[in-house]
């Protein structure tokens, strides 16, 4: 059974992964954090196979996203 977002039964925050190319990652990260607030971005971890890298994000449950101008 999950709870809603925001109730006080709510587990903690979520966590997402981006995995891929420096570039690629770089740019979704731009694009979440326009639209989550975001509480941490990890560093960028070296991905096993080479050339892509691993970034961890936590984001609190029920984030709104933010005002735009």
């Amino acid at each position: 059974m999950t709870t809603a977002p925001g109730t006080p039964d709510a587990a903690g925050p979520v966590g997402i992964r981006l995995h891929g190319a420096p570039t690629d990652v770089a740019a979704v990260l731009a694009v979440l954090r326009a639209a989550l607030l975001t509480g941490t971005a990890s560093r960028p971890y070296p991905d096993r196979a080479g050339g892509r890298i691993r970034i961890y994000l936590t984001v609190p449950p029920g984030s709104p996203a933010q005002e735009r101008p």
